[in-house]
């Protein structure tokens, strides 16, 4: 398919969209001579790499839009020439690698740069000098390697989205001078002379998600501190990563690791929390039911109620290689999704928020987890027991490399009604779970005993078992599943 060089003729056209050209492979030349153009969109031409030259010529185009081209790889040079340029959007799973390392005139009216899902690794040092941009889309970009230093000079900025930009290995210094930014993001802890954590601080506008990489370079607590997240409250997704290897897993300053954490407090209206690669050996004081942590001049505050994370309904918690007990925890009265995965040396997790020994009562113990439904746990070993027992309304259970024995009834205690005429104690031997309605086991290991414990969970409808070699015929407890619907079991 060909645009023919005739539509220079339509000299009033002020909107040009080509939706779906599949075979467009250019534009023709006489396009500069649109000298009313203000819109140009192309959405889906697969096979277009460029625009011409003479792209420079369209003085009036305000708007440059180009969705979806996959072949797209270049970006004249001339485009530096449209002073009245505002929105220059290549958007989603384009072949560009760079824009024009030269530019011959400064933007003056750009607004808007998108190159959501393209594959630059650089963005050249003039894009600095725009200062009216207010957004830059940076957003999975897995290619992009750094960001140009003199970023701070961009003081109208509002959005500087580099989520997914897993090639980013720092972030320039100046990021803080950015006062009006409301999303960023990525924020890449650096070893060298990059922008320090601290300048965080600065940013009491940001909303959305927040990733922060690479702590494992984080020395300096103090800088820690001044981040101030906790006063962000705008943002609902946090992630706490530490991006490890395999061999830095135990090699850490343990008592610093955890003091770290301790002042990377989330905001209370927090919705959803991950933490990866912590190796500290407890949980930071800000989870924990005991005490709401403040800090002044490096000391912990006891206030008279423990701060309650009321909005967060998803947490994972990954790669804690030193945690060994999970207990004392706050109640999480909106948690419905929790994941725990790979602790190696995690024994027990305790869903109660006291977590005392269970007797003859709860000891007013409330329950940490009470609208908890869904539970994955992965590649953790030495899990063998959850005190008391599940959260009440769990329906959804994920276990991976971990023990089967977490499906004994006594898991499910609190489920179990007493059968007529016989007492509690021995209830749990002859009755049902009611709520589990999915279980996926993945690589469990377990002898033919272990596996009849499935017979207590007859309210189930979905049962996966996968790469289970010790299963070597299916388990007679199935018979007992008599509300099953779905059945998967592969080697």
């Amino acid at each position: 398919m060909r645009i023919p060089e005739a539509i220079s003729g339509c000299w009033n056209l002020q909107s040009l969209h080509l939706i779906r050209c599949k075979g467009l492979v250019e534009l023709p030349e006489s396009i500069g001579k649109l000298k009313k153009l203000r819109t140009l969109g192309l959405n889906f031409a697969s096979e277009l790499e460029s625009l011409p030259q003479s792209i420079g010529d369209c003085q009036d185009l305000q708007s440059l839009n180009l969705y979806f081209c996959k072949k797209f790889r270049e970006i004249p040079s001339t485009i530096c020439e449209i002073s009245n340029l505002r929105v220059l959007r290549i958007y989603g799973d384009s072949s560009l690698k760079q824009l024009p390392s030269e530019c011959t005139r400064e933007f003056s009216n750009l607004r808007t740069l998108d190159l959501y899902e393209t594959e630059v690794t650089v963005l050249p040092h003039w894009v600095t000098a725009i200062g009216t941009l207010e957004c830059i889309n940076l957003q999975g970009c897995y290619k992009l390697l750094e960001l140009p230093k003199g970023i701070g000079n961009l003081k109208r900025l509002i959005v500087l989205n580099i989520e997914g930009c897993i090639s980013l290995c720092c972030i320039p210094s100046g990021i803080g001078q950015l006062t009006s930014l409301r999303q960023l993001g990525l924020f890449v802890v650096g070893c060298g002379r990059d922008a320090r954590i601290s300048e965080l601080g600065n940013l009491d506008r940001l909303s959305g998600k927040l990733e922060i990489r690479n702590l494992k370079y984080l020395k300096d607590l103090c800088d820690a501190k001044k981040a101030c997240l906790k006063q962000k409250n705008g943002i609902r997704n946090l992630v706490l990563n530490w991006s490890l290897n395999k061999r830095e897993e135990l090699a850490s300053n343990v008592e610093q690791e955890q003091a770290l954490l301790n002042y990377l407090e989330p905001p209370l209206q927090i919705m959803y929390l991950k933490i990866k690669g912590f190796r500290g050996p407890c949980l930071p004081r800000w989870l924990m039911e005991q005490n709401c942590s403040s800090y002044y001049e490096g000391t912990t505050v006891k206030n008279i109620s423990p701060c309650q994370y009321l909005s967060i309904t998803n947490m994972t918690l990954s790669q804690f290689p030193n945690l060994k007990h999970i207990q004392g925890l706050l109640m999480f009265p909106s948690l419905k999704s929790l994941e725990l995965w790979e602790m190696a040396s995690l024994e027990e997790l305790w869903t109660t928020t006291s977590g005392f020994e269970i007797q003859d009562e709860e000891l007013s113990a409330q329950c940490c987890f009470p609208v908890l439904s869904n539970l994955s746990i992965r590649d953790c070993p030495q899990l063998s027991s959850v005190k008391p027992y599940f959260p009440p309304l769990l329906e959804n259970l994920f276990l991976r490399e971990t023990n089967l024995h977490l499906l004994s009834p006594g898991s499910f205690s609190h489920m179990l009604p007493p059968p007529a005429n016989e007492s509690s104690s021995s209830s749990s031997l002859h009755s049902v779970v009611p709520h589990l309605k999915q279980l996926q086991l993945h690589v469990m290991r377990g002898s033919s005993s272990v596996w009849e414990l499935l017979q207590y969970h007859t309210y189930l409808e979905t049962l996966c078992i996968n790469d289970c070699n010790d299963l070597t015929q299916v388990p007679e407890s199935i018979r007992s599943l008599t509300s099953l619907q779905r059945l998967e079991i592969t080697q």
